[in-house]
C-alpha cells in the first residue's frame, strides 16, 4: 500500500505493509509501515 496519506480505522487487526509519507491509524497494527508522519490513536 503505497500512498501520500493513508488513514485506517480498524476494530480488530491491520496486518499489512503500509509505505506512506503520512499515516494515520485507530485500532491495533501488526506489520511493516514506512512512513514520515506517524499518528497512533489506540482504542484501548
Amino acid at each position: 500500500m503505497d500512498a501520500e496519506k493513508i488513514v485506517v480505522t480498524a476494530t480488530g487487526y491491520c496486518d499489512i505493509s503500509i509505505t506512506a509519507k503520512r499515516l494515520e491509524i485507530a485500532g491495533v497494527v501488526k506489520g511493516a509501515i514506512q512512513v514520515e508522519n506517524l499518528i497512533i490513536r489506540s482504542s484501548g
